[in-house]
């Protein structure tokens, strides 16, 4: 499935989607009984958006599928001008947001790391 086909779907999907959330019934009126959770979402910001899941909706267990439109493995970012500037811009946004509370280190990672300001 390409990306074109998926934001095809998606634009089907949510045209059928009523305004309010909790018009859907049960699958929004107890967030306590979701037990699991799949995450999809770009590569380069995959560990936000389990950081913000950990932060505001710790309970369930989660599953990720991070997207990757760059074409080359997400190991090796760092070799593509685009894919490296959304990794960086990633890196530089979740020290503020960890520190006004948006955000939750993810038990089963390594910490964020902390960098200093530049010499």
């Amino acid at each position: 499935m390409t990306a074109d086909d998926l934001l095809r779907i998606s634009r089907y999907v949510m045209s059928a989607l009523p305004p309010q959330p909790s018009a859907l019934g049960f699958l929004f009126t107890d967030p306590a009984q979701v037990d699991s959770l799949l995450v999809i979402g770009k590569v380069c910001a995959m560990r936000r958006y389990l950081m913000t899941l950990a932060r505001h909706w710790p309970a369930p267990r989660v599953s990720a599928h991070p997207v990757n439109y760059f074409g080359l493995p997400a190991e090796r970012w760092h070799e593509h001008d685009e894919f490296r500037r959304r990794v960086l811009a990633e890196f530089g946004k979740i020290p503020g947001y960890l520190q006004q509370g948006f955000l939750r280190e993810i038990d089963t990672l390594s910490s964020y790391p902390s960098v200093g300001a530049a010499p």
